[in-house]
């Protein structure tokens, strides 16, 4: 007759101590893995609190820096003939002479509105020893009159010179006035030529007082 018989039950297995320790086990890699990824969410939010700057931004100055003087430079060769009779010979490099009967050229100084000249040099050649060439920085008023700004003379008789006023001061006013330079010349010869002029401007500065400058009536404090 055979007896049946009950085999022991594994160690551990009557206590739980089994069962506790396979659970406990599987639940490890699950733990450990929320640990790292809460800890890479950590790292990012510290670094996203961090930002590099961008290297291609720079504080604004506190004030803008000074206008500068710019130049409007033209060749004696730019200068316009006021007679049809001024006989104008065209040398290198800019220069010219007038042989008449009439003597006199012009040309047209356009400046920015509000722009303030500040400089005027006269470039020239003259082996005159008698006579001198005369340019003259004028504003004119449709028809209605002119004024002479300034005057400019070449001198001696020893060729190429220049003459320069600076230190000036005047407002240009497009609204009311047209600007020109003026040439002539009492000699009919090479002996004094023009060869260029320069002159030096500061343009307006924009927003001086914080604001627009005109007329004032006009600001409004109404949000349209």
């Amino acid at each position: 007759m055979n007896a049946t018989r009950t085999l022991p039950a594994p160690r551990g297995l009557e206590t739980g101590m089994y069962s506790r320790c396979s659970t406990a086990a599987r639940r490890r890699p699950r733990l450990s893995g929320l640990i790292s990824i809460l800890a890479a969410l950590a790292a990012g939010a510290t670094l996203a609190q961090t930002p590099t700057p961008s290297p291609l931004r720079s504080p604004f100055p506190d004030d803008a820096p000074e206008a500068t003087v710019d130049y409007l430079h033209v060749p004696g060769s730019g200068f316009v003939p006021m007679h049809s009779d001024s006989g104008v010979v065209y040398q290198p490099w800019g220069c010219t002479y007038l042989t008449g009967p009439e003597t006199s050229t012009n040309f047209a100084v356009v400046l920015p509105h509000g722009s303030t000249v500040t400089y005027l040099r006269l470039y020239w050649a003259d082996t005159s020893a008698a006579s001198d060439g005369h340019m003259r920085f004028a504003s004119y008023n449709d028809g209605f009159g002119g004024v002479y700004l300034e005057e400019l003379f070449t001198s001696g008789s020893a060729g190429f010179g220049t003459t320069t006023l600076s230190g000036l001061s005047h407002v240009i006013d497009n609204v009311n006035n047209s600007y020109v330079l003026y040439w002539s010349t009492p000699v009919l010869t090479s002996a004094i030529q023009l060869c260029g002029f320069r002159v030096g401007f500061i343009e307006p500065r924009i927003f001086t007082d914080g604001f627009e400058i005109g007329n004032t009536s006009n600001w409004t404090l109404t949000t349209p």
